[in-house]
């Protein structure tokens, strides 16, 4: 299995607080699991490093498509 990193080693990565990548997390916009001994205590999330990939990409800015200009039809008089 690929390696992994720790939601505190993201956040700095991102430059953003835990609780950021906690509710991206949550959300399940970014996979991680919980690698706590007790599955009802508190989690102790790891996300691979292919799902940070994954998310990164989908979430990159892109540029914008040229859209292309429609006409306005004419009116037909509706005297015709």
């Amino acid at each position: 299995m690929g390696s992994t990193i720790s939601p505190s080693e993201l956040a700095e990565r991102w430059g953003c607080k835990v609780d950021k990548v906690h509710t991206v997390i949550r959300s399940g916009e970014l996979y991680a699991f919980n690698i706590a001994t007790n599955p009802h205590g508190r989690p102790r999330w790891r996300i691979p490093v292919e799902a940070v990939r994954q998310f990164e990409e989908r979430r990159a800015a892109k540029p914008a498509v040229a859209s292309t200009r429609r006409r306005r039809e004419r009116e037909v008089p509706s005297y015709v």
